[in-house]
């Protein structure tokens, strides 16, 4: 039998173990992918030769960008159709817990330039966030302008192996070990 203190650790591991393996699960279930924009703007990326907008993206295709492939360029386009004075602005991917910034903008445009362009480098991404992430993902951005405001979503899917990324390994190291706890905890112990 097992004293109170043991199966106290007991069931602490296994609520750990439990939550680790959930959040795990959670992370790698696709989301479904949808986009939207608000406020009338628009804006555009092309990835490995595929143009990107909210207005074609659909649960069956997502914006594919490739999380296991060195020195990726994203050429962008954005435009508005207010006035764009002292605008500001930022896109952020949602996280399991939280979110990362992805880019900000803001300027005076004392000319009231209303469209922009320009190369987003996937590469500094990775290394701002410190590791390369798989799976489904939301960005979210909003732009604020003297004329106006617009706000919008897609959903991304970042490809590759979820094992050559950090978190893809903690999700497996977590799973072993749980199975371990769990097989440990039904082994009779001696002089119980």
């Amino acid at each position: 039998m097992l004293k109170k203190n043991e199966f106290r650790q007991i069931r602490r591991l296994l609520r750990l173990g439990v939550a680790a393996g959930a959040v795990g699960v959670l992370t790698m279930l696709p989301l479904a992918a949808s986009a939207g924009v608000t406020g009338g703007c628009s804006a555009s990326a092309t990835i490995g030769g595929v143009t990107y907008t909210p207005g074609n993206d659909t649960p069956d295709n997502p914006v594919l960008v490739p999380a296991d492939q060195d020195g990726v360029e994203i050429p962008w386009t954005g435009s508005v159709p207010f006035e764009n004075k002292n605008h500001n602005g930022e896109l952020r991917l949602a996280l399991p817990i939280g979110s990362v910034q992805i880019a900000a903008w803001g300027h005076p445009n004392e000319g009231d330039d209303r469209a922009a362009s320009g190369t987003y480098a996937l590469d500094s991404f990775w290394e701002m966030l410190g590791f390369r992430i798989t799976g489904m993902y939301t960005v979210s951005g909003f732009h604020d302008a003297s004329g106006g405001s617009c706000t919008g979503f897609a959903v991304v899917k970042f490809t590759g192996s979820p094992l050559g990324t950090p978190v893809g390994v903690v999700v497996v190291a977590g799973a072993v070990v749980t199975g371990i706890m769990t097989l440990w905890a039904g082994v009779p112990k001696k002089g119980s």
